[in-house]
């Protein structure tokens, strides 16, 4: 591979953190937005003082046209419309406020607890999978103490055939299922009391299971929220203070009753696409990121060089291909993680590789490979160039560059220690392997 220069800037551009997709949540936007769809959305807003007022105006407007009539009974009974006036205003303030009551309620008299079956819960689920996943050779795996259930076939298929499979796009967003609301106020508290940086980004959901006769998927809409009241509620039961009759699982939303993991198909959690690249430069150095201890998921943990979830805005492609929309995930994920996005450089992606996470509540991944036209070197100055403070998401603290036959033998385990790795970079290094081992593919090389 040849090697390619590119311009350095001396500074990260504040055009790029302004446009940064990802909306912080602070406390006091946290107090207001976190009911889903929004506690005072827009549409509630427009909605109630047009209904309140039509409604009240309606009731003047027929006492004054009754009035007229000169019936002394009928102008003896003008209190009563005022009354249904007023009454009316009244029930359409509750309804607009009856959410809010209700979310607030909940932060106060529900008591979140860890589900002391939740590892039996996952790994019985792991190993009985539904007719879908043993047709189409899925497996388990167990990394650090978390579960994975893959399929090196599907993976093969996905590398081989990602181009062709189209993609379904669906815009609106699912409501929230019941219960899950329970789990979205302690979990959104309890994060920021931990000082995690959490973004109630809209994110993609993936609709359908990936099998080997895969000619196309569904994605929709989903955010943030929906995610940690569904997915990562797995290993919690909500409990209402001074009732016993209300106690939710939080398995409920990926598991069935018969413990078995649900197809993507029937899921009401959200879901989310994961979206990871492992980069090699144009002077063959492999870029591993070490994540920041601020972050939500894997925070101090080494992760691929891009790491992250597929934002909504990645649907906005030009061709709806689903490795299309991969590979704008990824991409996009590695620029912001590595701060290239002010800089004019070659990306070239291959998708290798799909999982989906028993301890995220079957939350769908993949993975992929990507050249970046930059030296090391290169993407080292780039990397620690000053980031306006304003802006800066903490995402990664540090970078190391290992050579590719580092991951192809165990010399990368006496770099870094596997128990420091999240469960995404331990699999792309299992992925890498037996691709050579049962493809004789080496990855680092095609590309």
């Amino acid at each position: 591979m040849g090697t390619c220069k590119i311009k350095i800037s001396n500074k990260l551009s504040t055009t790029y953190m302004s446009q940064e997709p990802k909306q912080k949540v602070s406390r006091l936007t946290n107090s207001t937005k976190k009911l889903k769809g929004g506690l005072f959305s827009w549409t509630k807003c427009i909605q109630f003082p047009l209904k309140a007022t039509t409604s009240f105006f309606l009731s003047i407007t027929l006492l004054i046209v009754l009035s007229y009539i000169g019936n002394e009974t009928i102008k003896n009974l003008s209190f009563v419309f005022y009354f249904i006036s007023v009454l009316a205003f009244t029930f359409m303030l509750y309804k607009f406020l009856e959410p809010a009551f209700n979310f607030w309620s909940s932060m106060r008299n529900i008591v979140i607890i860890t589900n002391p079956e939740a590892e039996k819960i996952k790994e019985f689920a792991s190993q009985n999978v539904t007719k879908f996943y043993l047709d189409n050779h899925y497996q388990y795996r167990r990394y650090n103490d978390e579960l994975i259930l893959f399929s090196s076939e599907v993976d093969y298929y996905l590398f081989n055939n990602a181009d062709t499979i189209t993609l379904n796009i669906i815009n609106r967003m699912e409501p929230l299922p019941d219960g899950a609301t329970y789990f979205l106020a302690r979990n959104v508290n309890k994060k920021i009391s931990e000082g995690k940086d959490i973004y109630n980004n809209n994110f993609v959901k993936l609709c359908d299971d990936l099998g080997l006769n895969t000619k196309s998927v569904t994605v929709r809409k989903t955010d943030y929220y929906t995610n940690i009241s569904t997915n990562d509620a797995i290993d919690s039961c909500a409990r209402l203070k001074g009732k016993a009759s209300l106690y939710i699982e939080g398995k409920n939303f990926s598991i069935n009753k018969n413990g078995k993991l649900y197809d993507l198909k029937h899921s009401t959690c959200a879901n989310i696409v994961g979206a990871s690249t492992l980069a090699i430069t144009s002077d063959n150095k492999v870029v591993i990121s070490k994540q920041g201890w601020l972050n939500d998921v894997n925070n101090g943990k080494y992760v691929p060089s891009g790491s992250g979830s597929a934002d909504y805005d990645d649907l906005k492609i030009s061709t709806h291909t689903f490795s299309c929309f991969l590979k704008k995930a990824m991409e996009r994920e590695l620029k912001e993680e590595l701060h290239l996005n002010n800089q004019t450089l070659k990306i070239n992606t291959i998708i290798i590789s799909y999982l989906r996470l028993l301890n995220r509540g079957g939350k769908p991944d993949f993975f992929g490979i990507s050249r970046i036209c930059a030296t090391s070197d290169e993407i080292k100055k780039i990397h620690a160039l000053p980031v306006d403070n304003n802006h800066k998401t903490n995402e990664v603290d540090s970078l190391v560059f290992l050579n590719p036959t580092d991951l192809y033998d165990e010399h990368i385990f006496a770099i870094i220690s596997k128990e420091d790795m999240s469960v995404q970079l331990i699999s792309m290094i299992e992925t890498i392997k037996r691709y050579k081992n049962e493809h004789d593919i080496e990855l680092f090389t095609i590309i």
